[in-house]
């Protein structure tokens, strides 16, 4: 997997909710680039066991590209 990316229809119509269950997006592929615009991601959870909560970026040389994103209401336990 070289990349992926996410577009959306605006941050106020394209919502991404992890529902306070898990994290939102984890990224595991070593130097993966992810692209995220126009849109939110929201209610993200970290369990205590692993960290992050909106986006885990959790391999060497992930890139993240954020246009016009935004995150909100997200709890990590642990770190993120």
């Amino acid at each position: 997997l070289e990349g992926m990316a996410v577009y959306g229809e605006g941050r106020g119509n394209t919502i991404v909710d992890g529902s306070d269950i898990d994290r939102v997006l984890h990224v595991v592929a070593s130097g993966t680039t992810v692209q995220l615009a126009d849109l939110s991601i929201v209610n993200g959870f970290g369990n205590g066991f692993t960290p992050g909560a909106g986006v885990l970026a959790d391999s060497a040389n992930t890139v993240l590209y954020l246009q016009q994103a935004s995150f909100r209401n997200h709890v990590s336990l642990t770190q993120g």
